[in-house]
């Protein structure tokens, strides 16, 4: 790898940082090469430091893990931020960008505020699809990577709670419930919200903490739970 020239140390170390197959033509982008870096692929390709994909010529990848591990362990703190950023650039580039793709090159590269959107777009992909452990994730970091205004952050912070909820993880889902309901929002809302958090709490088992929560709710309103079949 020493002895390879500075654009095909550039591309390899692109291919590396990203870690998953990646088209020819945005990792040449990303190099700055134009159409002689195909000659640069090609004689990466044949010192087994790259490969295509699965019979895919037009996607490459770094030949083994210990290759890009190596390159990644090699690049100091501004040059792998810099390389993240060649690839975000590059891949906002392309027709159809992954957004989870781009949230962590925005991270790597020091853009906040670009991989927190990112992650959000990333969560409601996966909000679509149903995989709403996926999109929890996502809600996650968008939260925890961008400075949100506090409506935005009260959306994304509902939005992770109802993907929670539908992933059947009402124990998670319960407490970010409570939280926003504890944020001065509408007095309705809020006790709507705790409402849903007793009902997942009961519903996977924690009982004592859901009829804790309900109590509250039905004091509200002057009532209280029945502790025998003929008070109900």
């Amino acid at each position: 790898v020493s002895d390879l020239p500075e654009g095909s140390r550039r591309l390899l170390e692109l291919a590396a940082v990203d870690g998953q197959p990646l088209s020819i033509a945005t990792v040449l982008d990303g190099a700055g090469l134009g159409p002689e870096g195909h000659r640069s692929i090609d004689a990466l390709k044949s010192r087994n430091l790259l490969r295509s994909c699965g019979g895919d010529d037009d996607r490459v990848e770094c030949y083994h893990d210990r290759i890009r591990e190596l390159l990644v362990s090699e690049l100091d703190g501004d040059a792998l931020r810099e390389r993240h950023g060649a690839l975000a650039r590059a891949l906002e580039d392309t027709e159809a960008p992954d957004p989870e793709r781009l949230s962590r090159h925005f991270e790597g590269a020091g853009r906040w505020i670009d991989a927190s959107r990112s992650a959000e777009e990333a969560a409601r992909l996966a909000d679509e699809k149903l995989a709403f452990e996926r999109a929890a994730q996502h809600y996650r970091r968008a939260l925890a990577l961008g400075n949100h205004e506090a409506e935005s952050s009260l959306t994304l912070r509902s939005r992770l709670a109802d993907a929670l909820a539908n992933a059947g993880l009402g124990w998670e889902a319960a407490p970010e419930y409570l939280s926003i309901a504890e944020t001065g929002i509408p007095r309705l809302e809020s006790l709507k919200l705790k409402c849903r958090a007793a009902r997942l709490l009961l519903a996977t088992g924690y009982f004592e903490e859901g009829c804790t929560i309900l109590d509250e709710v039905l004091a509200e309103f002057g009532m209280r739970v029945t502790t025998t079949p003929w008070g109900a």
